[in-house]
């Protein structure tokens, strides 16, 4: 059969490039958005509404990036390690879950760029980027390993 990776699970961590990406996006299409409003109104929105979005995204991308903490895979499948923080007799505390999962359509395996989509919700996939993982060799080894999951 295929050579398997040498690890068996990839930690990840924030990616600048897919966090500047999504910023980019966001100013476009609220950009876009608001050059179809009469100029006055899209001022007045810009100026009320733009900060406020900006922050709302980027704790958005903050939470989402802390939640998947790991991907693998062992004999049963595919898992992610999910951070459930909770809030428990006054202090946060910590706990990891796994959770196994089938990969869906909507999965990609680019040069540059993995898309791991294991439900139907938007939110249920996570962008990995090559400077998401903590060498760029665990990038190639991760989708050397979704490429073998797939034949």
């Amino acid at each position: 059969m295929f050579a398997q990776p040498d690890q068996n699970h990839w930690l990840f961590r924030p990616s600048m490039h897919q966090a500047w990406l999504n910023t980019l996006a966001l100013v476009i299409g609220t950009a876009f958005s608001l050059s179809l409003l009469p100029l006055p109104f899209a001022i007045m929105l810009g100026i009320v509404f733009g900060p406020a979005l900006l922050l709302w995204r980027h704790r958005i991308h903050k939470q989402t990036k802390r939640l998947v903490h790991a991907v693998g895979y062992d004999a049963d499948g595919w898992w992610l390690a999910f951070d459930c923080r909770r809030q428990q007799a006054g202090g946060p505390w910590q706990a990891m879950h796994k959770q196994s999962v089938e990969w869906r359509l909507g999965t990609i395996r680019g040069d540059e760029w993995v898309v791991l989509k294991w439900g139907w919700l938007p939110w249920q996939s996570i962008d990995v980027r090559p400077d998401g993982l903590p060498k760029r060799q665990d990038f190639q080894d991760l989708k050397r390993a979704l490429h073998q999951a797939a034949e």
